[in-house]
């Protein structure tokens, strides 16, 4: 996978060209979606393996912005749940089969960004990708713990700007080798002592017990890890 050298600002979106992916599984794009009104019912995953992304119930549908100005005015997905029980979220093809994978986000989160340890911590899940692990992704104190295609979640963070910023988060997961970057900041976090593992009931949206409040603009996860 390419990474691009720069963040993402209002004047300009960074995707991911299909062309240079390979083993695509899943990709979840705005702009081929199903919806219900405003709401999306599910992912189309045109370009992955396995079939739609779907919400059925009404009341866990995020909501589609066909123009985010924080976007360069592309279309995004926006999620606000408070918790996995009110959360917006969206089923995923089993992933359990997977020897290694890449995961590649253009997103932003919302939360408060504190330069000191805050008074309370307040945590907000992403996905649950990782089979016995979930995701804290904006993490009120601007940590991120993931899991993503592991049986160990990972702590890693970012001291500036935070991130409600729009920018690209991208993991990579292999046997005895993990790492994350985020456009944000480079380079945030490596382990060379990986046990791969992925959930076979993925979801997006959701953690173990919290959810994700933000927008997704793109997300693609690959079967395995990508070239430079």
């Amino acid at each position: 996978m390419r990474r691009a050298t720069s963040t993402i600002s209002t004047a300009q979106i960074v995707r991911a060209p299909k062309d240079i992916l390979t083993g695509l599984r899943i990709e979840l794009d705005p702009k081929d979606v199903t919806t219900s009104g405003s709401l999306v019912t599910q992912f189309n995953n045109t370009n992955g393996v396995g079939g739609s992304c779907v919400q059925a119930n009404a009341a866990s549908q995020a909501t589609l912005i066909a123009n985010h100005e924080s976007f360069a005015n592309q279309p995004v997905v926006q999620f606000n749940g408070s918790s996995q029980a009110v959360g917006k979220w969206y089923d995923l093809p089993d992933l359990s089969a997977l020897t290694a994978g890449e995961v590649f986000v253009v997103l932003n989160t919302d939360f408060v960004y504190y330069d000191a340890p805050p008074p309370s911590i307040s945590y907000q899940g992403l996905w649950r990708i990782g089979a016995g692990t979930s995701t804290s992704y904006n993490v009120n104190t601007g940590y991120i713990a993931d899991g993503f295609g592991a049986t160990s979640r990972y702590i890693y963070g970012l001291h500036s700007p935070g991130l409600r910023t729009p920018h690209i988060y991208n993991v990579q997961s292999s046997p005895n080798a993990y790492s994350a970057w985020v456009s944000l900041q480079g380079s945030v976090y490596s382990n060379a002592s990986n046990v791969v593992s992925f959930s076979n009931t993925p979801r997006v949206g959701v953690s173990t017990s919290t959810a994700f409040n933000g927008r997704i603009a793109y997300l693609a996860i690959t079967d395995q890890v990508q070239s430079a």
